[in-house]
This record gives C-alpha cells, structure tokens and sequence, in this order.
C-alpha cells in the first residue's frame, strides 16, 4: 500500500488506492499537525529546529500519481484562484516527491465498477478517486482495500468537512476527507407558471405552514398528470424523477446503520424504510404520476423533461 497517498493529498473528497508498491513508514508516520501557536519564543523555535528528527528526503521515481473521476478534474491555468492554488500545490509536489500527475476520465456509468474490480484485483486505476458513491465504500473499508488517512493526516481541524469524515470513518479509521462545505443538496424542482396556471398551492408556503407531506405531493402529482390530446399517452408527468433513497431519509429511514461494535449492516429492516419504497413504487405503478425512465435514459433524462415542460415537479440535486 502506497503510504505516500497521504503526504499528497489533494484538497477535495479524495479516495486513496492500495498499490503494489510499499514505502517506509518511516518517511510517513508523523501526523499532519494544526497551525501552530504564535506564541512560541525564538529560543523555543531554535531548540525545536535543531532536536527535531530529519526525514530522509522521499523520490518516487517520476512515476504517475493518478486521479480518477467522473469529469475532467485537471485545473486549467488563469481560469479561477482555486484552480491555480491547486496547480501551484501539484507542481510543489512533483518537485518534492519527484511524481508527475495525471488525470483520468471514467464515464458516470461505469465509474463505481471501475473503482471496485481494478482495486479488488489489485490494479487499482488510480491512487486518488473522486466521490465514489457510498454504497461501494463500506465493503471497501472492511476488506482493507482502502488507505486509512487518519494515520499519517490530524482530522481534528475545523477545516474538515465533518460529515464526510463521520459517513468515511470504520472502527475508528478515516478512508475519504473533503474540506470543502459545498455538498450537493437534494429537493424538489416545481415550475412555478404551471403551479400558478393550475392554480396549486405554493409549495413555499406549504413547507413553511409545515404542511408539505407526501400526501400533499401526491395530490398535486395527480391532478399534474394530463394527456391533454386523448391519445392514450402522458403528455406531462406530475413528477420527472423520484429518488427511493431520499424517501427513505425524508420518512427518516437509513440504508446503511452502524452497531456498537463499528460494522457496518443494511438497516432495510424498519417500517419506515418500507413505508419509502412503497411510496416510490406506488407512485409510479399504482398512482402513474411519476414517469417510468426509458431503458437507454441517460442520467439527465429527468432534468430534460422537466426543463422541456413535460413534468410539473423534479426531485434533483443543486
């Protein structure tokens, strides 16, 4: 396992990789610290530069430091300030560690299988991944495929995302860190000049009379729900696209718990998680006001036929 992943960690929700080469660990155990106080006197300083252990200098040989993701994440020079920041902290790190980046591209399709059979075959793709989704990670976690950052990197600074340290972490290990705060949040999409023109509530007001519910949405979804030229076929959905998994939190379910001896289990077992995947499935078999994709939908189906009018309401992510 390549334990130098830890020392170039770049600054998004990064993976680490196991690779067939081994480094000492010497050269990586001491843990990233927080700022230091500037409350140090100059005797201090120079009693702690010249006691202070020397690491022999780390060369990886020119080899590739590949990052992996769904899009391409390689920052273009003048285009933005963190883009630049970034380039200035890679070409430092391929100066000091003698390592030259690269970024690889896997479609969204294919992504989370990618990430799963060259790790487990031990090929990984690349050291650092982007955002796998959480469900491939506790598998991971469990059968050690994954670098535990938490040994050589102190997670204790505000500056780490909490929340993804708490859903990264297995007894006790952090596998996957962000420091960033802008996390995608999800909810549902309504076009207003329809609402008006139907003459439904406001959504606004209804989630803030505390009266924004399933049932609410449904009724909604159902009268939405036209074909307006008799042929037999929808022409406006009250609903583009539903998420079971979001159901199952909104009804304040969970996929995936934790017990007390940190093992991760499916937590499917529960009414409330039931009651979820009822809804979804009622709402596309039994009410049919939420559209069944076509079989070849690319994962922006549901944006396009809401966006082309053809729902009144999307649950989608911004």
């Amino acid at each position: 396992m390549k334990k130098i992943i830890a020392i170039i960690l770049a600054t998004l929700m990064l993976i680490s990789i196991t690779t067939a080469c081994q480094v000492s660990t010497s050269q990586t155990s001491q843990k990233e610290d927080t700022a230091p106080t500037t409350t140090e006197t100059k005797d201090q300083t120079a009693k702690e530069e010249t006691t202070a252990p020397k690491t022999a200098p780390i060369d990886l040989g020119g080899r590739p430091f590949r990052i992996v993701a769904r899009w391409n994440e390689e920052p273009t020079p003048g285009a933005s300030k963190y883009g630049d920041f970034m380039l200035e902290r890679q070409a430092y790190c391929e100066k000091t560690y003698n390592v030259k980046f690269e970024y690889i591209v896997v479609p969204n399709a294919e992504y989370n299988e990618k990430f799963m059979t060259t790790t487990m075959a031990g090929d990984p793709l690349g050291e650092l991944w982007f955002n796998p989704t959480p469900d491939v990670m506790p598998s991971l976690m469990a059968k050690n495929y994954l670098l535990p950052l938490s040994d050589y990197i102190n997670f204790d600074h505000p500056k780490w995302n909490r929340a993804v340290i708490q859903t990264s972490t297995y007894k006790g290990k952090i596998y996957a860190c962000s420091n960033t705060y802008g996390q995608a949040q999800g909810g549902v999409f309504f076009n207003k000049k329809m609402f008006k023109e139907e003459g439904f509530e406001d959504p606004y007001e209804l989630y803030k009379n505390n009266q924004w519910t399933w049932d609410k949405m449904l009724e909604i979804a159902i009268a939405a729900t036209k074909d307006f030229d008799g042929d037999g076929k929808i022409d406006r959905w009250g609903l583009s696209r539903v998420n079971p998994q979001d159901l199952i939190f909104s009804n304040g379910g969970r996929i995936i718990g934790v017990d007390d001896q940190g093992d991760y289990y499916v937590a499917f077992n529960d009414q409330k998680v039931y009651d979820a995947l009822q809804f979804y499935y009622d709402l596309h078999h039994v009410y049919k006001v939420a559209e069944i994709w076509p079989e070849d939908a690319q994962w922006d189906y549901g944006i396009n036929q809401f966006s082309a009018g053809k729902a009144i309401m999307h649950y989608g992510e911004y």
